[in-house]
């Protein structure tokens, strides 16, 4: 587009300028200062007061305990690995066995004093052997009864040692008792033949007699292991029971087993 050419008589037309209006200073106003934040509110519960502890008297507790008296007794420690599970609650400790004479105190098994009991050391060391009886009796801790007789009979079941040796056993005329394994034993019975004294015999030649029992009467010695401890009593029962009467009597539980006899005769 072709330029227009600039009049000049008419000056007026050539600049219009705009007069200035001037404009009164206004001071600024000050911008509002922005709301401060608010902290977030804090719903922990507040820490409980410090505890007065024994012998500070400086330290007193302060502030309301809902939770009842603490224990002072600090926490169990751990264990090693770190686990923390249930606490298994303590076995209850079993009664003392009532007090008995010692064997070295003993002699004799009367009616007036029937029971004694061995040391630890006697109870495990050796054999106990028993002379003048004809028919015993056994129990194990695993509840295995037999029965043997002198006449070489048997009933119920034989509990072998780990040392491939029988618990009770006859040999001959003596009943043997292995107390090398008498943790093993749980009860025995020997029964005397007809007004026959028993004949205890000990680890340490230690000897000990039963008495025989009045007319119509037979005597046994009850073996029985309490904590380890051997415990011999005296015992009577009528002459006319039979073997099957006898474990009935002392609580025996004798199974039958193929080939098993008693004597007809007591």
């Amino acid at each position: 587009m072709a330029e227009r050419p600039t009049r000049t008589d008419l000056v007026f037309l050539r600049r219009r300028v705009k007069p200035q209006v001037a404009v009164p200073d206004v001071p600024a106003t000050p911008a509002p200062a922005p709301a401060p934040v608010s902290a977030p509110v804090s719903v922990a519960r507040p820490a409980p007061a410090p505890e007065a502890r024994v012998g500070d008297p400086g330290r007193a507790s302060s502030g309301l305990s809902l939770g009842g008296p603490r224990s002072s007794t600090p926490p169990a420690a751990s264990s090693a690995s770190g686990a923390t599970g249930p606490t298994r609650p303590a076995r209850p400790a079993r009664p003392a066995p009532f007090p008995a004479p010692d064997v070295t105190d003993v002699r004799e098994l009367s009616r007036d004093h029937p029971v004694v009991r061995l040391s630890p050391r006697r109870s495990a060391i050796g054999t106990l052997v028993v002379t003048g009886g004809v028919h015993a009796v056994w129990e194990s801790t695993e509840l295995v009864d037999g029965a043997a007789f002198s006449t070489g009979q048997r009933m119920g079941d034989v509990v072998t040692t780990s040392g491939n040796r029988p618990l009770v056993a006859f040999d001959g005329d003596e009943v043997l008792v292995t107390l090398r394994h008498v943790r093993e034993l749980r009860r025995a019975l020997v029964v005397a033949g007809d007004g026959a004294w028993l004949q205890v015999e000990l680890h340490g030649d230690r000897r000990l007699s039963v008495d025989p029992a009045e007319p119509g009467e037979r005597v046994a010695l009850a073996v029985l292991v309490v904590d380890g401890l051997l415990e011999l009593r005296r015992v009577t029962l009528p002459d006319t029971l039979t073997p099957p009467l006898v474990h009935q009597r002392f609580g025996y539980s004798i199974p039958e087993r193929p080939g098993d006899s008693a004597p007809n005769g007591r």
